[in-house]
């Protein structure tokens, strides 16, 4: 038998994104565009593969951002995994000053990703599930690109890199 969660007894806020900050993970952006051409992005490391057959991903993204709206209105995304020397892509696209940093993009079927980006993925709106503040956006993977390299990661609030355990 499954145990039922009591939405009264939910966690505090605080305690809630201090045990999320133990997690590391990848860092994205991720892109889109409107129809007038004008390319939007917005910084992400709540992203996921989610099936190889059919190629799905999901990335969940506030319902208060530009990038939300223009997800919806347009039904696809681009997807960009940072490579460990990109951090300062991260800060630009997640609101932070980030003097000098002009970003530049590059197709993947029609989709804007970020130009030198390690992992470029072009999806199609697949699902859109509403989860809290945020939608989990269910991408089908339409096209993708890999240049082997060291990823971005965010852990304990900050940026690091990938070292292999000896």
């Amino acid at each position: 038998m499954v145990p039922t969660l009591n939405q009264a007894a939910t966690v505090a806020e605080q305690d809630f994104r201090q045990a999320l900050r133990h997690f590391a993970s990848g860092v994205t952006i991720i892109t889109t565009q409107d129809q007038a051409g004008t390319i939007h992005g917005m910084t992400a490391t709540a992203f996921s593969s989610l099936s190889l057959t059919p190629p799905l991903i999901l990335v969940a993204v506030a319902q208060a951002t530009r990038c939300h709206a223009m997800i919806t209105a347009t039904g696809r995304f681009g997807v960009s995994v940072l490579y460990d020397d990109q951090a300062d892509l991260s800060r630009h696209f997640g609101g932070q000053a980030s003097p000098g940093v002009i970003p530049r993009f590059d197709l993947l079927e029609g989709t804007p990703v970020i130009e030198g980006a390690m992992i470029t993925l072009a999806c199609s709106l697949e699902q859109a599930i509403e989860g809290g503040d945020h939608t989990i956006f269910v991408g089908l993977v339409a096209a993708a690109a890999t240049v082997p390299g060291k990823p971005l990661i965010h852990f304990d609030g900050r940026y690091r890199t990938l070292a292999p355990v000896e």
